[in-house]
């Protein structure tokens, strides 16, 4: 999953290995990616609830208690506060914010923000975030912008008494009781979490041991010339587009054009355009196998066939290989610190969790679950079954 942020980066959850972030590309770019990556991200235009850049996992997660369920179940609160160990970011920084006070009640001001709101909500931030938003004109006003748009909403629905909604309300109370949850149990795994962990030797330790992890794989520097598709294209379009493709293609090879000049006159890509059609240095495994094949066995400079697409047509031109190669352990040593914490700060989560439900005998008996499912399954029969 990922979240499409108007050419800023996106979180995305991957394979082991693989980078966190990506820079987002258009469609032409997803088109020769593997769907792991870069497929189907989930834009949010209309409300512009965004991570800006690495801004904020906390804030988003704060702003998700006001989005409908649909959105906000997307989400967990974990991945979401788990990006930073601050204590500035931990249940302290909550303190300001009125302990009970359900979701609407500190957001239902006629969509009014005080500095004092401001200023809470900009300590749930930690401090490289808030440094980022502060030093950026742009990026402050948009930070504002989204908090003003959320309490519009936010007066909106409660003047409708939409918080009075059964389902509702008893959605805002489970949001509300997750981030109690969340943030109590992040406080349980990190008060008995050492700084000095991990050391030195640990790190290093890791890291030889996972040298895989942590080398760039072989990449490509690549150029195209991109010819677009309707979303909707009928055969005929589809077959104007190839033809013209390749009349383009067949012109380059013959000499009457070179690739510059095509990208310049052809090209509907706009970033890679107005950079003389390139498309930047590409993990080879991020291609998919059948575009990765057929540009491996190029050379340099080289001009791929026309690459069909859903989205339109590709005119692919090769360039150098860059041979992968390992990163140093001086480079990656703070990121394996991160990975070691956390790993540790979950299980003693994860500890604490079984503590607390032990104590508290938080269990459902065999034969008390399968009754519920039994009874469930019959309530939503007798669902299915009502007039619609």
């Amino acid at each position: 999953m990922g979240l499409a942020i108007a050419g800023r980066y996106v979180w995305v959850h991957l394979k082991s290995g693989e980078d966190p972030f990506l820079k987002l590309g258009s469609p032409s770019l997803t088109a020769i990616c593997r769907p792991h990556t870069l497929a189907s991200p989930i834009v949010f235009e209309s409300i512009e609830i965004m991570i800006l850049d690495a801004v904020s996992r906390p804030y988003l997660a704060v702003l998700l208690l006001s989005l409908s369920p649909a959105m906000a179940s997307a989400f967990s609160f974990s991945d979401l506060f788990g990006g930073s160990e601050e204590k500035e970011s931990t249940p302290s920084t909550l303190s300001a914010v009125k302990a009970g006070t359900p979701p609407t009640a500190a957001v239902s001001q006629g969509g009014k923000l005080e500095y004092a709101d401001l200023d809470t909500l900009f300590g749930l931030l930690n401090s490289p975030q808030r440094k980022k938003v502060l030093e950026d004109e742009k990026l402050f006003a948009g930070f504002v912008d989204r908090e003003l748009a959320r309490r519009a909403v936010v007066a909106v629905a409660t003047a409708e008494h939409w918080q009075e909604d059964p389902r509702v309300a008893y959605l805002m109370r489970q949001r509300s009781e997750q981030v109690l949850v969340d943030t109590y149990l992040r406080k349980k795994a990190l008060e008995k979490l050492p700084e000095s962990y991990p050391s030195a030797e640990q790190v290093k330790v890791f890291y030889e041991q996972n040298q895989a992890q942590f080398r760039i794989g072989e990449r490509m520097h690549l150029w195209q010339i991109f010819l677009p598709l309707s979303a909707d294209a009928k055969k005929d379009e589809v077959v104007k587009v190839a033809a013209e493709a390749a009349r383009i293609d067949k012109a380059i090879r013959a000499g009457k054009l070179t690739f510059k000049n095509a990208v310049e006159k052809y090209s509907q890509h706009t970033a890679s355009r107005l950079n003389d059609g390139y498309m930047g240095l590409l993990k080879l495994s991020t291609l998919r196998p059948e575009i990765r094949e057929m540009l491996t066995k190029l050379k340099d400079n080289d001009l791929a066939a026309p690459v069909q697409e859903r989205d339109g047509v590709h005119l692919i031109k090769r360039g150098a290989l860059v041979s992968g190669q390992a990163l140093p352990l001086a480079q990656v040593s703070n990121q394996i610190r991160t990975l070691l914490r956390k790993n540790v700060a979950l299980q003693s989560a994860k500890g604490a969790l079984n503590e607390i439900r032990t104590a508290q005998g938080a269990s459902v008996a065999k034969e008390t679950l399968e009754e519920w499912r039994l009874r469930l399954r019959v309530a939503e029969s007798e669902r299915n079954a009502a007039p619609k």
